[in-house]
This record gives C-alpha cells, structure tokens and sequence, in this order.
C-alpha cells in the first residue's frame, strides 16, 4: 500500500492505493463490507485498476479507531479480493 500523495499534503484525507489489479465492482463490495461488517464509512474505488482507498480523520478519531479500520481491512481484503 502506498499514499497517493505526500503525507504533509494529506491533512485530514489521505488516500490509499494498493498495487492489486482488481475490477472496479471489487471495490464497491470493499466498500459495502467495510460498511456493512464494520462500521467503516470510507471511499473505495479503483484507479487504472488499482483498488484506492480513502479515508478521512476527524478530531473526535482515536489511535484505536485507525487500528480497528487496520483490522476490517484485512479481514475485507481477504474476503473480497
């Protein structure tokens, strides 16, 4: 997984890419399971299809909620990939 951009440009959005060839409906079933399994709200698509995630931080976000997100990535990237 790479950033799209920079981390000093991201500030409360960062995007997500992972070097995996998938077909752009893997990415909305990412994003319903994200959802649907976890609770995550998150923006899932695909660039030259590359699955891209992104997500934004809010104020009221703790270090918990990022290692939670890490947690339903794995489990959603094994399921839909």
């Amino acid at each position: 997984m790479r950033l799209v951009c920079p981390f000093e440009a991201s500030h409360a959005m960062v995007a997500l890419r992972w070097p995996i060839p998938v077909p752009g409906s893997r990415a909305r079933a990412m994003h319903d399971a994200l959802y649907d399994r976890h609770g995550f709200e998150a923006a899932v698509t695909t660039v030259a299809n590359e699955l891209c995630l992104r997500i934004s931080v809010a104020a009221y976000n703790e270090a918990s909620d990022f290692d939670g997100l890490g947690d339903a990535l794995a489990d959603v990237l094994d399921v839909t990939i």
